[in-house]
C-alpha cells in the first residue's frame, strides 16, 4: 500500500492516456476504513479541442481504491483545487455521504458522462 500524505500529487492509471492527476487534501478514518480526500485535476476536457483541462474539487476515496488507481508520485507540495474545503465540508455535513471504492478513472468517466448528458 502507498504511504499517502496530504499535498501529494499522483498520476493515475487509466485505460487510455490521460493528464488527470489527484491531489490529496485530507486523510481521515471513518468507521473501519481510511478515507483519502482528493481533488482530481488536469482532467482533459472532451467538450473542446482547445487544451482546457478542468478539475473535480473534492472526491472521497477508500484508501485501497485510491492505492489501486495511482501510478506515480509527481509532487509532495501541491495544493488541492480551490473549492476542495467547500466540497469536503458539504460531504462531511451530509450523514448519508459515501466514499468511492471505484478507481479514479471510472469516477472521471462517470462524471464526464453526466456532464455530456447535461450538454446534450
Amino acid at each position: 500500500m502507498h504511504n499517502f500524505a496530504v499535498r501529494q500529487k499522483w498520476s493515475i492509471k487509466s485505460p487510455t492516456p490521460t493528464t488527470a492527476k489527484v491531489i490529496i487534501g485530507r486523510i481521515e478514518s471513518r468507521a473501519d476504513k481510511r478515507v483519502i480526500h482528493v481533488s482530481i485535476v488536469e482532467i482533459p476536457n472532451p467538450l473542446t479541442t482547445v487544451a482546457e483541462p478542468f478539475s473535480i474539487d473534492h472526491v472521497p476515496f477508500d484508501e485501497r481504491a485510491l492505492a489501486n488507481s495511482v501510478d506515480r508520485l509527481v509532487s509532495s507540495d501541491a495544493n488541492p483545487a480551490p473549492d476542495f474545503e467547500g466540497g469536503y465540508n458539504r460531504w462531511h455535513s451530509d450523514a448519508s455521504a459515501g466514499v468511492f471504492d471505484l478507481d479514479v478513472s471510472r469516477v472521471i468517466a462517470a462524471f464526464l458522462e453526466v456532464v455530456l448528458k447535461r450538454r446534450a
